[in-house]
């Protein structure tokens, strides 16, 4: 609303606050109009009235001189008082955020009076008990602060903590469980999709490295720990020989090794009997074996 409008809204109500601050930067913007455009026709040089009394022309000038600054004075101590309030609100807000919403152990309820800038004092409400040494600490903390540091902080705590809170601490654990929970869920069925995508590759690269008539390793393996219980490593393979480098015969090559309390005789026999099982199963005239 413009300034004259403001005015006479003011006076229409009886409100003479209005009206003196409607008037106020009505009478602000008049001089500073006048300055602008005694500024500008100076700019541009346009040539200045010619006064015969020069005594007159200074009297009037110095009136001007002087209504501008006492018009001037009110704004400039209202900018800084807005200013000096803009410091104590930006350091009250970094000491809140900084010292006391970091804290875990404090619960601030904030109001509108937690700073009066009139009166330096700052009035904090916490729900919730607050221990001396606490206190001892914030009081500390907030000479930190140059716009702050010489205002009175008043501490306002409950002995007993807000039911609200609390069931907002025990709303929060449990949606944190139940997060957790779908977290292990979801981690549970990847485990078991990777399983079993281990145990389909394990069949393809056993389908792959045998032929038609070779039998699955995983049931060979285990059937030779069945029937020979000193077995504590088995494995076989094909492999590729040649006694004069030019013809080439695969032979099966089977490796063991057995529990170290067997003596040689016995190991020789179980050998000779894994053998003689591993030609039957294989469906093989030679196997060899050997020691790992």
């Amino acid at each position: 609303m413009p300034p004259l409008c403001t005015a006479g809204y003011g006076l229409a109500i009886g409100n003479w606050e209005y009206f003196g601050g409607a008037m106020y930067l009505f009478t602000i913007n008049t001089i500073f109009i006048a300055l602008a455009t005694f500024l500008v026709l100076k700019l541009l040089r346009f040539p200045m009235l010619k006064y015969a009394n020069s005594a007159k022309r200074k009297r009037t000038s110095r009136f001007a001189m002087l209504v501008a600054v006492v018009v001037m004075l009110p704004a400039i101590w209202t900018f800084l008082t807005v200013l000096q309030e803009s410091k104590y609100k930006r350091d009250f807000d970094s000491f809140v955020k900084s010292d006391i919403e970091n804290n875990d152990n404090l619960w601030l309820q904030r109001k509108d009076d937690d700073l009066d800038s009139d009166n330096k004092i700052i009035r904090l409400h916490f729900n919730g008990d607050v221990s001396d040494e606490m206190v001892s600490a914030l009081q500390n903390d907030i000479h930190k602060y140059e716009s702050i540091k010489d205002f009175e902080l008043i501490i306002n705590a409950n002995k007993t903590r807000s039911a609200d809170r609390l069931m907002e601490s025990l709303d929060r654990a449990y949606a944190e469980s139940d997060r957790k929970d779908n977290v292990i869920d979801r981690l549970q069925k990847q485990i078991e999709e990777l399983q079993a995508n281990i145990s389909n590759l394990n069949k393809v690269i056993e389908s792959k490295s045998t032929d038609q008539n070779a039998v699955s390793f995983s049931s060979l393996s285990r059937d030779a720990k069945i029937k020979f219980s000193d077995l504590e490593y088995f494995g076989y393979a094909k492999m590729l020989e040649s006694k004069d480098f030019i013809n080439i015969d695969t032979i099966t090559v089977a490796n063991v090794r057995w529990r170290v309390q067997l003596t040689d005789s016995m190991v020789y026999v179980k050998e000779r009997n894994l053998q003689k099982w591993l030609k039957n199963e294989l469906k093989v005239d030679t196997v060899f074996i050997k020691r790992n």
